[in-house]
């Protein structure tokens, strides 16, 4: 449940306040105090005062992440699927508020990545029906009790 809870939380906490963001705002702020003392180029300035870029393949990846994660451990434990719907409005907001202010937008990517997504989310039915099957034989091949010691012992 932990690492439910990272992936569908921390995720979206570490992408507003990227370490990389945080250091090219402060190198933004010295530069607009150094004022006409500034010794950069103006290369080096425009570099600098550009902001990051909005990676669209990350994003789908921690979504397809998501997925997986959830289905995978869906027949264990059922409110994971609040979690991970929780988890998935919050990293929206996330990258909403992100893309708005602070990222700029990237390059048009074609098709093929939402090719390889949706291809590639057909086959969470594939991986929730061997892991219904996984689950289902480790709780009807033990007792009651050594269900209970098996499954603290998987987690």
């Amino acid at each position: 449940m932990t690492t439910w809870f990272c992936i569908a939380f921390v995720n979206p906490l570490t992408n507003i306040f990227s370490i990389l963001n945080i250091a090219s705002w402060i190198r933004r702020r010295v530069l607009i105090k150094q004022g006409d003392n500034c010794k950069l180029t103006q290369y080096d300035a425009n570099r600098a005062f550009e902001p990051p870029k909005f990676r669209l393949p990350d994003k789908c990846a921690y979504n397809l992440l998501m997925l997986f994660y959830t289905v995978a451990y869906l027949p264990l434990f059922p409110i994971g699927i609040l979690i991970s719907i929780t988890g998935a409005i919050a990293h929206f907001f996330a990258d909403r508020l992100l893309f708005a202010r602070i990222l700029k937008k990237s390059k048009k990517m074609g098709t093929k990545l939402s090719l390889i997504f949706m291809q590639s989310s057909e086959f969470a039915v594939f991986i929730y029906c061997v892991f219904i099957l996984v689950y289902y034989r480790r709780l009807m091949s033990t007792s009651p009790l050594n269900l209970w010691k098996s499954l603290i012992k998987f987690y």
